[in-house]
């Protein structure tokens, strides 16, 4: 029987050549076969864990779009989320996993009361109910999926981030299956699916943005303080490049400031004289932001001259200025307790329209006010294990870069989508116990791989005074 770390040089080259072809012939409709071999090659070799959190990350929202298209709207997102708590259960019982991390459940249930209060004083319509139930599926999907990163060290970073830039190419190549125009031309047809007229099931620019980023933070964040064989470089160039031109070809210019600031906030952790190795990483992905703002600059896009414009505020060239100024109109006529969940809309449109306004902090304050927006992040600021737990995103899990992955979602929090996708950063955050756990001499093996008791007493014996 072939052992399957013989196996494991060839799979990577494999994968590297699905991927790079996958991105050449997209605009020529291969890119969907060749992108599917390519995640099914990369799962042939991946772990139990290292499946399971993929499912949860990135499976989700790729596979409800292929329902979608197909007529089973939720279908393909709920059965693939089914897949990967089964997979993580089996490696770890969910039972263990809240029973772990107590303080995280706590955060994440508090915002939840939050939120559900003010469903109760707003509109409680069919948009408040679907942001409730959206923000403690994404909540705790993330939840249980950043657990198993950070602390199982079967998860595989590296090929976790390469399933995250496969998810980015089908996500791509399905929606290029039904609607034709956005399928770029070459690598560099910057803002192709931004600019062509959305089809009937038009992909979300954002998400496309967004895949291939967080994917390359994994690969970027992979054992940081160990020096980078030329395997490790060969997969971060060709992840870089892949990335870059995505996130190009999506025109979600956000997706640039993500992979910018998250590359260089690596520097912020605790790497022990390994920045160099980095700062030229850092260097050349900020070369390559460059390049794709000059080539938008020079085609004349309108979405990339606004970035160089200097007349133009950060909001405007973020193409965020009348959603912000929305908000804040809103919260000045409501400043204590806001219009309720699902009263956010702009002047041209009403309250209970599915708008957003681009910004965790000003969704808050539109619709909650000041009182629930405190509310809402108060045990960040209270208690003394969240500020803890916060602190920690600077310190490495099982030797892998955290901060790169708070960075992006922290980003993404303050630029896009609605609140109920701010459940992602709140349960990074929960997640964070298990620095806590090993920085406080915790194994990072599981449970029932400690001596027994040695966890419950050292747990109980602190739970008083780190809340306080």
């Amino acid at each position: 029987m072939i052992d399957r770390r013989t196996l494991e040089p060839a799979l990577y080259v494999l994968t590297m050549v699905l991927m790079v072809a996958a991105l050449l012939l997209m605009g020529a409709g291969y890119g969907l076969h060749l992108s599917l071999m390519g995640l099914c090659v990369c799962l042939a070799g991946s772990s139990r864990s290292t499946i399971g959190a993929f499912c949860l990350l990135f499976g989700a929202p790729v596979l409800g779009y292929l329902a979608e298209i197909y007529g089973y709207i939720g279908w393909g997102g709920d059965i693939i989320v089914a897949i990967g708590l089964v997979l993580l259960y089996f490696r770890y019982p969910l039972r263990k996993v809240i029973a772990e991390c107590k303080d995280g459940i706590f955060l994440g249930m508090w915002c939840t009361l939050v939120l559900l209060f003010f469903y109760f004083y707003g509109l409680r319509n069919s948009y408040a109910v679907s942001l409730m139930i959206d923000f403690v599926k994404i909540w705790f999907l993330s939840f249980v999926a950043f657990f198993f990163i950070f602390r199982d060290k079967s998860v595989d970073w590296q090929r976790l981030g390469l399933l995250g830039m496969f998810s980015g190419l089908i996500y791509m190549a399905l929606a290029g299956r039904i609607n034709p125009g956005i399928l770029p031309s070459s690598v560099l047809d910057i803002g192709r699916v931004r600019l062509t007229e959305p089809g009937e099931f038009n992909l979300v620019t954002h998400l496309l943005a967004f895949l291939p980023v967080l994917g390359f933070m994994l690969i970027y964040s992979k054992d940081a303080t160990k020096p980078k064989t030329r395997k490790d470089l060969t997969i971060l160039i060709i992840s870089l490049c892949t990335t870059m031109i995505l996130v190009g070809w999506s025109g979600a210019r956000q997706g640039l400031f993500f992979l910018l600031f998250g590359s260089v906030s690596i520097l912020m952790c605790k790497l022990e004289g390994t920045y160099r190795r980095y700062l030229v990483t850092a260097i050349a992905g900020g070369l390559l932001v460059l390049v794709i703002i000059c080539v938008g600059v020079s085609r004349d896009i309108s979405l990339y001259a606004d970035m160089v414009d200097s007349d133009k505020t950060l909001y405007e060239k973020l193409n965020r200025k009348t959603n912000f100024d929305a908000a804040l109109w809103l919260f000045k006529q409501k400043p204590l307790l806001g219009h309720g969940l699902g009263g956010y809309h702009t002047p041209y449109s009403v309250a209970g329209d599915p708008v957003v306004a681009h910004n965790v902090l000003l969704g808050l304050l539109s619709q909650t006010g000041l009182f629930g927006t405190v509310a809402f992040f108060s045990p960040l600021f209270i208690f003394r294990a969240f500020r803890r737990r916060v602190r920690m995103v600077v310190s490495l899990a099982n030797g892998n870069a955290v901060l790169p992955l708070f960075c992006i979602f922290f980003l993404r929090a303050m630029v896009d989508t609605n609140i109920a996708f701010s459940g992602s950063l709140i349960g990074l955050i929960g997640a964070l116990d298990v620095i806590l756990q090993t920085k406080s001499g915790f194994t990072t093996r599981f449970v029932r791989h400690c001596p027994a008791g040695k966890v419950s007493a050292e747990r109980n014996a602190g739970a008083l005074w780190e809340w306080l």
